[in-house]
């Protein structure tokens, strides 16, 4: 293997290593767990955006709920067992 291959054979292996850490959705369940796909992940696997546990005004001054049970999230794993609950998903309707 030439050293332009071990380059690219690295960077390979490195790209594929950091893929499965992309943003995905997930659904909020019981006791601020999170379900991820297949994986289920307990309060103590996530960090969370503080708006998101206590709540907040938009800029319209209108109140926005804390995360509940059944909200959509956007979830970015930043570790091998941490994960950053980082928004909360609506229907793009959400105002209708």
């Amino acid at each position: 293997m030439s050293p332009y291959e071990k380059i690219l054979y690295q960077m390979r292996t490195q790209g594929k290593n950091g893929a499965e850490r992309g943003v995905r959705s997930g659904v909020m369940g019981a006791n601020l767990s999170c379900q991820v796909g297949e994986l289920t992940l307990q309060q103590e696997d996530l960090l969370f955006s503080e708006p998101l546990l206590t709540g907040y005004l938009d800029a319209e001054g209108t109140p926005i709920i804390p995360l509940e049970a059944g909200d959509r999230v956007l979830v970015k794993q930043l570790s091998g067992q941490r994960y950053a609950v980082i928004a909360r998903l609506v229907e793009g309707d959400a105002d209708a």
